[in-house]
């Protein structure tokens, strides 16, 4: 009954192991990563979303698979390509993106490739922003997500914009808060916050507010190696991350929401049990500082599916820490 599904893409990351030099293959894609950090801390998770033939294809399931992923809805589309995300790291291994996805497979998915048997048993569905950029992904998005709440599933929603998919920008906000008023969490960094109260005219207390008035229960806004920032309908509660120094910050916020859900789901069994989840400051302070510490560990390996913890891992972090 804790299941977690998530949509939206699998690619291939290619990392500059080393600054200045020719970048490795890794598997990847936010959703993806997702699925994967709920799965390696012992939860049960599904990917949905579309995939190619080619030979990156064959790499990416194996990889979700060896993950403990369950790749059964995945959707296989012939003679399409594998999207490819480079990933370029400053002097202090902080990452930037540059996506290659023109047509491919993780774009192909559309509502009739949903079955309503994918949400049945489960407790989360996960998806980001970057399957509203396209009309067919964004209609697919908004079926899936209702399926998950007539199935009363919690939706969580990662904005995690990557501006160079979007080919109309003055899309972006519209899409984006479109959901909000389906959604039982969102999470979103500082920056993106910064972006969207700007289209919106906006301050970042009455967009956050807005949010919940629209029914959200949890809004998460994280900013890197800074403060992570929580706000319910009642409170608001702020966490420090551990301190670190990273080796690579790809995926550093898919193990940190990835980390959140899969906490939720030890203390919570169903979509109702989420209230009184939220009436314990407690509970909430003792899931950010998990989840923190999720984030934390993803950072200190190249890659995503290999970096995100264990919950060894985090107990390694957290006694070597102490």
């Amino acid at each position: 009954m804790k299941k977690l599904i998530s949509f939206g893409e699998v690619l291939v990351d290619q990392i500059e192991v080393v600054f200045g030099q020719p970048p490795a293959n890794f598997a990847g894609g936010a959703p993806a990563n997702v699925a994967v950090c709920y799965s390696k801390l012992g939860g049960d998770s599904i990917f949905v979303g579309g995939i190619a033939t080619d030979d990156k294809a064959e790499f990416l399931l194996e990889e979700l698979q060896n993950s403990g992923v369950d790749t059964s809805f995945v959707k296989v589309f012939a003679k399409s390509q594998t999207a490819v995300a480079k990933v370029t790291l400053d002097k202090e291994n902080e990452r930037s993106f540059k996506i290659l996805r023109d047509g491919t497979a993780d774009t192909l998915f559309n509502k009739e490739h949903f079955e309503r048997r994918m949400f049945k048993n489960a407790l989360f569905f996960h998806f980001c922003s970057n399957s509203l950029t396209e009309g067919t992904l964004f209609e697919a998005t908004l079926c899936a997500v209702d399926l998950a709440l007539k199935e009363d599933l919690i939706v969580c929603f990662d904005v995690n914009l990557r501006f160079d998919l979007w080919s109309d920008h003055s899309l972006i906000e519209k899409r984006v808060s479109a959901f909000f008023a389906s959604c039982h969490i969102i999470k979103m960094s500082l920056d993106e916050l910064y972006y969207l109260t700007r289209v919106a005219g906006k301050s970042h207390d009455e967009y956050i507010f807005e949010c919940i008035a629209l029914g959200v229960s949890l809004v998460l806004v994280t900013d890197g190696a800074n403060i992570v920032k929580c706000t319910t309908p009642t409170i608001t509660i702020s966490v420090r991350p551990p301190k670190i120094n990273a080796e690579d910050t790809t995926a550093a916020g898919d193990g940190f929401i990835g980390g959140f859900l899969w906490f939720l789901g030890q203390s919570i069994e169903t979509e109702k049990d989420l209230q009184r989840f939220l009436l314990s400051p407690e509970l909430i302070r003792e899931a950010l500082d998990f989840s923190a510490v999720c984030g934390a560990v993803t950072c200190s390996t190249k890659g995503a599916f290999a970096a995100l913890p264990t919950k060894q891992d985090v107990a390694e972090f957290k006694r070597l820490v102490s």
